[in-house]
């Protein structure tokens, strides 16, 4: 994905934390070859250990696993399409991009995107370099309490 779109790493794992501290969550981080290392270096800042399956899965088998899951959190990516498509509830981190044109699509009692509300948004540029992307607040700026208290809200009793 575009580098613009990722979110920070220790964002990424307080998030995870303080699912499993306050939800119980299992937590299974995800992604292609390219970012196994940057969950690894996520799961090491979380307790229990995280699951990888990144750079691990088949696009058949990353349906399954999702088809699985209670809710799955990400950038505005083809797995999180991927994820709606399987009937599993979404939280969609939205950066430069449109989410009118692309998403989240059903209904909002299970698909939620989170948005830094910039007046720059959306700006639909991606094609920034990951030094470049730094500068961009878009998806990076996103507090992880907005986007914890809408996982919540999507995650069943």
């Amino acid at each position: 994905g575009a580098a613009v779109k990722l979110w920070r790493e220790r964002a990424w794992a307080e998030l995870a934390q303080r699912l499993s501290d306050e939800r119980n969550c299992r937590i299974i981080l995800s992604g292609g070859p390219t970012e196994r290392d940057l969950c690894r270096r996520i799961a090491e800042q979380v307790s229990p250990k995280p699951l990888i399956a990144a750079g691990e899965t088949s696009l058949g088998k990353l349906a399954a696993l999702m088809s699985r899951a209670s809710l799955v959190i990400g950038p505005d990516t083809g797995p999180l399409k991927l994820a709606a498509a399987v009937g599993t509830s979404t939280l969609q981190l939205y950066g430069p991009v449109d989410p009118l044109k692309f998403g989240p699509w059903g209904t909002p009692q299970r698909h939620r995107l989170v948005t830094a509300n910039l007046p720059c948004q959306p700006c639909n540029a991606i094609a920034y370099s990951p030094q470049e992307a730094e500068a961009h607040f878009c998806v990076r700026g996103l507090s992880v309490q907005s986007v914890l208290s809408q996982a919540i809200e999507l995650l069943p009793d």
